[in-house]
């Protein structure tokens, strides 16, 4: 007569779920970059949007502020579309020949610092969230 038996001894069970332990450790912090990142992408897709928005106001008006006031048609939050926003989008020192796009992280994204573009086109972000905004170079002329 044999003796067969089947199932999982509890050292085999113990090493499966410590390897899944290790595996989850690796991959969760990594997933969570990857999500920070789409997110700023996501805000600088915006952030350009806006650009192009206040370039065609200059273009018909030659200036970007129209009758004295800034422009109320640009996009204010980062996604556009979804319940949960994760950059709030503000138009500063807007002038007639000049402007600042910010796009001010919150919520689970407020560790990850202010972006920013100039009518020029000069692009800066807060990559340490210090309160300083690095700008690129001109031969770098990236987020």
């Amino acid at each position: 007569m044999l003796n067969i038996n089947r199932g999982f001894t509890l050292m085999e069970l113990m090493i499966t779920v410590a390897v899944i332990g290790i595996l989850a450790a690796i991959a969760i912090p990594s997933y969570s970059t990857y999500i920070k990142k789409a997110r700023r992408t996501d805000a600088q897709t915006v952030l350009m949007q806006n650009t192009n928005i206040l370039e065609r106001i200059y273009t018909t008006e030659n200036k970007y502020s129209v009758s004295g006031t800034c422009s109320t048609s640009i996009i204010t939050a980062s996604p556009v579309d979804g319940a949960t926003k994760y950059y709030t989008i503000a138009l500063s020192n807007c002038e007639p020949s000049s402007y600042t796009l910010t796009a001010t992280p919150e919520g689970s994204q407020a560790d990850d610092g202010i972006l920013e573009i100039s009518h020029t086109g000069r692009k800066g972000w807060d990559k340490d969230n210090s309160g300083t905004v690095d700008y690129a170079s001109d031969s770098e002329n990236k987020w």
